[in-house]
């Protein structure tokens, strides 16, 4: 692997360890990350990809989105919300 995909590779891993990090930090502690819509799981929840992995979601949009569209996912302890 040269250089390049592995300097991509980590930074990729990074970013989703920024994730998993806001998800189990302190109460109040919360960031925001760009990801996009994927619609809805079975129990009526949004699904916001972020750097490749699906969350599970509170969905606060006003309207509905397509597939792909750019949202926000505000993660911090305990808390998922995606927003458009």
């Amino acid at each position: 692997m040269d250089l390049i995909n592995k300097l991509n590779e980590t930074s990729n891993l990074n970013r989703l360890n920024t994730v998993e990090a806001a998800l189990a930090g302190s109460p109040g502690a919360q960031t925001n990350f760009k990801g996009t819509w994927q619609g809805f799981n079975d129990s009526g929840q949004g699904l916001v990809k972020v750097n490749g992995k699906i969350y599970a979601t509170q969905s606060i949009g006003g309207t509905s989105i397509p597939l792909g569209h750019p949202v926000i996912l505000r993660a911090g302890r305990d808390i998922k919300n995606s927003n458009w």
